[in-house]
């Protein structure tokens, strides 16, 4: 029973790991498509518009943001007045350093719409290297717990989607979905540097 449970999981875990990079590889296309239109039209250009009528349109991605090296909102596809987000980490972790990496940020509350985000972002430079500023994309995280709420789960089974720093993106049980514990203390993290892979 233990090997059956064994490879049914595997197999499972498979189906959503090509799902979550699918997702992942196309928002990180779409991050570095507004770096082009930022580079190219500056604070000219329309995300919004790009979102409703242009290429990026998807039901998955919450709102498409460009931030300014202070971590002001110059740029979004929804209608927004000026915002200071430089104390999140997708503004801190791009201004700290250029790591020429997608950041996948924890899970963040919206406001006023009290819906939970997920924000893939990279760094916007000048053309002299210097930080100038960020491009985010936002996801509903219900983008990967739907997927796990349509897999037949038994009573007390439970999906998770953890990132590295413990903090779960997605996560969904029988009757609920709920993307805000902190599993970095769970004795999984202590096997992973040694077991980066596999059955635990």
């Amino acid at each position: 029973e233990i090997r059956t449970t064994t490879k049914d999981t595997g197999n499972l875990a498979r189906v959503f790991e090509e799902h979550v990079l699918r997702t992942i590889r196309e928002a990180d296309q779409v991050l570095q498509f507004i770096i082009d239109q930022h580079r190219t039209q500056g604070r000219t250009a329309d995300l919004r518009r790009l979102m409703e009528d242009g290429p990026i349109i998807s039901r998955i991605y919450l709102e498409l943001g460009v931030f300014n090296a202070r971590g002001e909102l110059v740029a979004s596809s929804l209608p927004a007045g000026r915002a200071d987000l430089s104390p999140r980490d997708h503004i801190r972790v791009h201004a700290a350093r250029d790591t020429g990496q997608l950041f996948i940020g924890k899970p963040v509350l919206r406001q006023p719409s009290g819906k939970w985000s997920l924000q893939l972002s990279r760094r916007i430079n000048n053309p002299d290297l210097s930080f100038g500023g960020v491009a985010v994309v936002a996801i509903d995280p219900e983008t990967f717990s739907k997927l796990y709420g349509q897999t037949e789960l038994g009573k007390l089974a439970l999906i998770t989607l953890v990132g590295r720093d413990g903090v779960v993106r997605a996560r969904r049980s029988r009757n609920e979905a709920n993307a805000t514990v902190d599993t970095s203390r769970w004795a999984l993290f202590k096997m992973l540097p040694s077991s980066p892979n596999g059955s635990y």
